[in-house]
């Protein structure tokens, strides 16, 4: 009899850079550990020897997670100058190229749903397994038009507002959702990584919305204390909005206190 099985589906899994390859491994460790079948459908190209062989990868999607995000060479350099202003002035710089790339980009869905489907059929899925979509954009969701057998997990990341700006789909991401919930064969079950999040989607489309915690994989605790300063590491993407030109001022008033490591991408 075949067993239950999760199916992962990240079309942002396209490096073993930032958060999705940590995400979607930790999450099909714990559905193995809990006795269901596991397997991460990752973006085409995406090396899974990268992941190490803890669970089966099947490189899938075409389409990208928050492709609005990717500019090519001459996003990096416009991007990149802005680290030389100041903070300031640098975030007003950045929300307005962000804002013309946005009016530039139009609005419509793509073809994740297609993509998903043709993956699950081909790997039989049934209406007994679930599908869990941890970093979706409203236009990935948008492309949900074909009928999907198993359950659909939704993890809502962004605000309402954030989902509409980047990579949006046709209609207001609020509005869309309550169209999948209400289209048949389609078993939507919404959640948020946080309690404020989770609260603003359930308002604002009526529908039932629940937090869930970000998976961790944490190292065993140490049995004593470590000796010297604490050290405070920073890895991930030096983004602008994510307050990355706050370090400098935060390493200084903790000089003498703690030591830093930091390691990040490209300004962008």
């Amino acid at each position: 009899m075949k067993r239950q099985c999760l199916f992962i589906a990240d079309p942002g899994l396209t490096e073993p850079l930032g958060h999705h390859l940590g995400y979607s491994e930790a999450v099909a460790l714990a559905a193995s550990e809990a006795g269901l079948a596991a397997m991460v459908l990752a973006g085409r190209g995406f090396d899974a020897a990268l992941a190490g062989g803890h669970v089966p990868m099947r490189a899938t999607f075409d389409t990208r997670y928050q492709s609005a995000g990717r500019g090519g060479r001459l996003r990096a350099l416009l991007y990149g100058g802005l680290a030389h202003m100041p903070p300031g002035v640098a975030l007003r710089a950045a929300d307005a190229l962000r804002a013309t790339r946005r009016r530039l980009g139009g609005k419509q869905a793509d073809g994740f749903g297609i993509e998903l489907a043709a993956a699950l059929a081909e790997e039989g899925a049934t209406a007994a397994d679930a599908v869990l979509l941890h970093s979706v954009s409203a236009a990935n969701l948008a492309g949900l038009t074909a009928p999907l057998a198993p359950r659909l997990l939704v993890v809502l990341r962004r605000s309402p507002e954030e989902m509409d700006a980047d990579d949006a789909a046709p209609e207001p991401v609020l509005t869309l959702l309550q169209r999948l919930s209400a289209t048949p064969g389609l078993r939507l079950s919404l959640f948020a990584d946080t309690e404020a999040l989770a609260a603003v989607f359930a308002q604002g489309t009526g529908l039932m919305v629940r937090p869930v915690p970000l998976p961790v994989v944490t190292a065993e605790r140490l049995s004593s204390q470590p000796r010297g300063l604490p050290h405070v590491v920073f890895a991930g993407g030096a983004r602008l909005e994510k307050g990355y030109t706050t370090l400098p001022a935060a390493i200084a008033a903790s000089r003498g206190r703690a030591r830093f490591t930091l390691q990040s991408g490209p300004l962008g």
